[in-house]
């Protein structure tokens, strides 16, 4: 089954794309941060806060 927006694009196998950059640093990758986690998180608490 083939499942498709107005533009007959597909949906599937598209994922989230995002709109807010983050560097993710070897540092991070090597210890228990996650870095677009926690901006994401941030993100959404100052829309919160607004």
């Amino acid at each position: 089954m083939e499942v498709t927006g107005y533009d007959g694009k597909p949906h599937q196998t598209i994922g989230v794309t995002h709109h807010i950059p983050v560097e993710k640093t070897i540092d991070d990758a090597r210890g228990v941060r996650d870095e677009i986690f926690e901006t994401a998180l941030d993100e959404l608490n100052s829309m919160i806060d607004d």
